[in-house]
């Protein structure tokens, strides 16, 4: 019988193995990690695997000074790191090469290049698990010695020749370079992108591996008219005519759900970031010349055959249009009449009123301006004055489409000055109804179009299109509609670097059977480390923890908040804890290890200040904390940490036990200070108060100052923790009502609390605890309070597994011995927690439809 399960756990693990994608990242320095402290977790391939999970292996073969070129001064290819590398199974490869070979002395093989190139893509697609290739076209390089690795000659000379080998191989091809050519700042060493660059890297990676695409799909083969074939920036373009006109379709690589499309009106391959940036994300790229017909019948009818040539052949129904320029003519025009077909638009330094080309008419008229009367059958002047064929007449028929429109103008644009001419549009788009947003490039003339780095437009366009998407940015403005919880990060080990021991592990006693604080077990099966301790499973083995002093645990957490759909969380920070050494220390390394990980998964973050244990005096430390979070981490312009969470135009900051009567040595002078200078300093303030803060009773001091300082916040969460449990929850969900009802009165925003559970069964003996009912408890909390009306929700907490609130992974078997722990059901599994309160965000949100049932997981 032993061996009988020893044979079938030896298979399981085989099989488990099998399940894992090999990810093989080869490339130089960058790569590798050079100039990052701890590279194997802060490279982007070590980034990109705490964004994967342990369903993937990243493999680094990067090393320092590699080139393509096979002839170059380091060849990659003469490496023992290639040789592993071609060994080492990959299910996908990832190739960043072709920055050294910018250099002075491996220009001389230009020539060889793109063959070498082709080579190198051809090592890998050959082998027997026939990776998936994806290229990275070459970082940034902000250096000045035009002999070394020099930017000019990266974007006109190796860019040029690798994507002419990706097209060729027909490989995947990722534009690294325009993600972060407006970063410098993330350039040390102006080779070599920090921490934070390497992150927004493997962010890029993530997203293209984890993108749920069409490998299969060819709209080409569903063409029924001949056409030639040309290469556009590393992709296959299909070229032919329709009525005389010119027509380009770029196909991606792969394409992505429901065949979105985005259509070039104007100025075909002209600052082609944007369009690049989308066929990398699974996007047809159209064009058809109609230039210069400025939008009228024939141009638009023009664009109706090609449309349903287009869709007839596959293509999804909606799109996005693109115009530069007169192009906004083009694009908005065929919108007018088309707003079935249009998921959003996106125009650049727009024409959006003719009648400006009047203007012309008093001196030499510009061939543009005579083929604009040619196209309407204008005669002079007073024609182009009285002309209302511009998108400016149409926008009733514009803002009907419903769909979102962008407009990027320049401040000091000579040809179509904003106010003229983006301005007057969007105040009519909007008097009607319409969903637009205007960006001024501040200090810009009409050229460049576009952005050098076009993140911004393209998010605009991805989550235009389905929000579901990947961005690479996310802002959270508001807390409204969110879901945040509570994070401590409070957990040590001996060994992990902290000094502290076994932190809020730890009993009176010490850490093991016996002698414990914590009531529930972390499933620790997916951290990368852990700590072995004295406690045993009842098959004997014996049971492990995490620390949160480490950067990889903080990671998995915040990658657990995106994969079940958790908003964000308030990182908390005891005021009595900034005043020890060790415990500041960790208090810092947990916010810098969470912001980072706030940013790689679009998880918004915000500072809670917790009181407890502040005597008087204290409140000038939460002040200079909150100067150093404010100036170290750019929490205010969120230029690099996009995530941090805003409210009401502010960075918003909590403060945590306010108007407590249980004999707290700081009180409301305290508070009130605190409170007044975070306003003051620009910040907006959620207050955390007792349950009965409204009617000043109970655990609430009878002072209405409270209600004065509730008055100058901007959000206003009640302490609900072991107050309930799911047989008296009636009382407390009609006191949720009056709640917001005062705070709307009193226009105050209301975040309620929802926990899950409570146990103290370790740290007070004859406590008793609050069940979870398998999640029915936490479920009636979420409806009652979404059923009332809350905009927003606090979750207490997503990892304090010390009072057993925790809502993160917990263990289904759970140490035996004198130390009793609550162990979540078998059946649910271990993630069940998130996943209900993931389940409340899209009820919240109404991405699902309100239901006082808890939701069946299938």
């Amino acid at each position: 019988m032993k061996r009988i399960l020893t044979s079938a756990l030896f298979l399981l693990s085989i099989a488990m193995q099998a399940q894992v994608k090999r990810i093989t990242c080869i490339g130089a320095s960058i790569t590798e990690g050079a100039r990052i402290e701890n590279p194997k977790e802060n490279s982007f391939p070590g980034q990109l695997q705490a964004l994967l999970g342990k369903t993937y292996v990243v493999n680094n073969f990067g090393v320092s000074s590699t080139t393509m070129l096979k002839h170059g001064n380091y060849p990659y290819w003469s490496t023992d790191a290639y040789k592993a590398a071609l060994q080492s199974n990959p299910d996908i490869v990832f190739i960043d090469l072709g920055g050294n070979d910018a250099k002075a002395i491996n220009r001389p093989f230009y020539n060889e290049l793109t063959q070498d190139t082709r080579d190198m893509i051809r090592s890998f697609t050959s082998l027997p698990t026939h990776p998936r290739v994806i290229v990275l076209l070459p970082f940034k390089s902000f250096e000045t010695d035009t002999m070394q690795i020099w930017d000019k000659t990266i974007v006109e000379e190796v860019t040029p020749r690798v994507q002419k080998a990706a097209y060729e191989e027909g490989v995947e091809l990722l534009d690294i370079h325009s993600l972060l050519t407006d970063k410098p700042e993330l350039f040390p060493d102006k080779i070599h992108p920090n921490k934070d660059g390497a992150g927004i890297v493997a962010k890029r990676l993530f997203q293209q591996i984890t993108q749920n695409m069409d490998a299969q799909f060819d709209l080409f083969k569903n063409f029924k008219q001949p056409y030639t074939t040309t290469d556009f920036k590393g992709y296959a373009c299909a070229e032919f005519k329709i009525d005389g006109h010119d027509c380009k379709v770029v196909k991606p690589k792969r394409v992505a759900k429901n065949a979105p499309w985005i259509w070039r009106a104007r100025f075909w391959a002209h600052e082609p970031q944007t369009d690049i940036a989308l066929l990398e994300r699974g996007f047809h790229l159209i064009y058809c010349d109609v230039a210069e017909l400025m939008g009228n019948k024939v141009a638009i009818d023009t664009w109706n055959k090609l449309y349903a040539l287009l869709h007839k052949a596959g293509l999804g129904q909606k799109g996005v249009l693109e115009g530069m320029s007169r192009g906004g003519v083009y694009a908005l025009n065929w919108a007018a009449v088309n707003p079935d077909k249009v998921s959003a638009v996106y125009v650049d330094n727009p024409l959006l009123d003719c009648k400006v080309l009047a203007r012309d008419m008093d001196k030499d008229i510009s061939q543009m301006t005579k083929d604009f009367m040619a196209a309407y059958n204008l005669k002079n002047k007073a024609d182009i004055q009285n002309f209302k064929g511009s998108p400016i007449d149409k926008t009733k028929a514009i803002a009907k489409g419903h769909y979102p429109i962008l407009i990027l103008c320049a401040e000091n644009d000579e040809y179509v000055p904003p106010g003229e001419q983006a301005i007057p549009f969007e105040n009519k788009i909007k008097a009607e109804g319409g969903e637009i947003k205007v960006v001024i490039k501040k200090g810009f003339k009409h050229h460049p179009h576009s952005f050098p780095n076009p993140t911004q437009i393209v998010d605009f366009i991805l989550h235009a299109v389905d929000k579901d998407f990947y961005i690479a940015e996310r802002k959270y403005d508001s807390y409204k509609t969110l879901v945040m919880a509570g994070y401590q990060g409070w957990f040590s080990a001996p060994g992990d670097g902290a000094d502290r021991g076994w932190y809020h592990y730890l009993g009176r006693e010490g850490f093991h059977p016996g002698s414990t604080k914590v009531d529930m077990w972390p499933d620790v099966s997916e951290y990368d480390k852990v700590y072995k301790t004295e406690f045993r499973f009842a098959n004997d083995s014996p049971a492990y923890v995490f620390s949160s002093y480490d950067e990889s645990s903080v990671n998995t957490h915040f990658r657990w908040m995106r994969e079940y759909g958790i908003d964000g969380v308030f990182v908390q920070r005891f005021v009595a804890e900034i005043k020890r050494e060790k415990s500041y220390n960790q208090l810092n390394k947990v916010f810098n290890s969470a912001i980072h990980a706030a940013n790689i998964n679009n998880r918004a973050i915000s500072i809670m200040y917790d009181l407890s244990g502040m005597e008087p005096g204290d409140e000038q430390l939460v002040l200079k904390d909150i100067d150093y979070i404010a100036s170290t981490y750019d929490i205010k312009e969120r230029k690099t940490n996009t995530s941090y969470l805003f409210h009401n135009g502010k960075p918003l900051v909590a403060v945590w036990g306010v108007g407590f009567n249980d004999k707290r040595r700081y009180g409301f002078r305290e508070a009130e200070i605190i409170i007044d200078a975070l306003i003051q300093k620009g910040f907006s303030v959620l207050i955390g108060v007792p349950t009965h803060w409204r009617k000043l009773e109970m655990d609430a001091i009878n002072d209405t100052t409270l209600h004065h300082l509730i008055r100058k916040c901007d959000v206003v969460m009640p302490w609900f923790v072991g107050r309930y449990n799911e047989n008296t929850f009636a009382p407390f969900a009609q006191l949720v009502k009056e709640d917001i009802a005062w705070c709307k009165e009193n226009k105050v925003d209301y975040a309620p609390l929802a926990f899950p559970g409570f146990s103290w069964l370790n740290m007070a003996k004859n406590s008793k605890p609050i069940p979870r009912n398998r999640g029915s408890f936490y479920w009636k909390q979420f409806s009652s309070y979404i059923g009332s009306g809350a905009e927003m929700l606090y979750l207490a907490m997503f990892d304090e597994i010390d009072e057993g609130t925790a809502i993160f992974k917990c263990a289904t078997e759970v140490p035996v011995g004198p130390s009793p722990f609550v162990a979540i059901d078998s059946d649910l599994g271990s993630d069940y927690y998130l996943w209900l309160a993931g389940q409340a965000t899209k009820m919240l949100r109404k991405e699902v439809p309100f239901t006082e049932k808890i939701p069946k997981r299938n």
